[in-house]
């Protein structure tokens, strides 16, 4: 099943430049057909390129966007230990990890300890996402949690999209022992 399904996919994929191709040399246009079955092809597979390596082409700048939306700035030069994603029908993970220095690590741990709804010292991760009592995942406000456990500072990030829309869950997690921020997104 899965190799018709692959068959499939790859016949549409050849048979849509090919149509871009024909239909103009066909209408007595060779080389407008030429130019739109090349552009086509073209654009099919650079979206096919960039979808399916899109982990291994994952850059700093996309990371540093994900942690600006929660207010954390890195200031220093940091590594990308591992990055993935998955996506299917209705939902999308993305976790990454990044080694971040001390003076980074200082700092983003400051800002989570002096915000103003920093709860220390509990025991084990809580989350808006997983909440089982809420009501409000798609008409709640936006929340942003910052909360210490026993091995890590950690800021949540929950939105609810509105009606119809999943609602958007990231978190970003300090390790207390190594210099590594875990970054995970859940849109379900």
């Amino acid at each position: 099943m899965f190799i018709l399904a692959g068959l499939i996919i790859v016949a549409v994929i050849i048979a849509i430049p090919f149509t871009f191709y024909w239909i103009p040399t066909k209408l007595g246009y060779p080389k407008t057909g030429k130019i739109l079955g090349a552009v086509v092809g073209l654009s099919f597979t650079v979206i096919l390129f960039r979808w399916y390596f899109e982990d291994e082409l994952f850059t700093k700048n996309e990371a540093a966007e994900f942690l600006k939306e929660q207010n954390i700035e890195l200031h220093d030069d940091f590594e990308i230990v591992s990055n993935w994603s998955s996506s299917g029908i209705g939902e999308y993970h993305h976790l990454f990890t990044l080694k971040i220095t001390l003076k980074d690590k200082a700092k983003i741990v400051n800002e989570i300890r002096t915000s103003d709804n920093f709860t220390p010292g509990l025991q084990e991760e809580r989350s808006s996402y997983i909440d089982l009592d809420r009501n409000d995942y798609n008409t709640g406000p936006k929340e942003l949690l910052n909360y210490e456990t026993k091995d890590a500072f950690i800021r949540e990030l929950f939105r609810s999209r509105g009606k119809g829309f999943a609602p958007e869950w990231k978190k970003i997690k300090i390790d207390k022992i190594k210099d590594e921020l875990h970054f995970s997104e859940i849109d379900d």
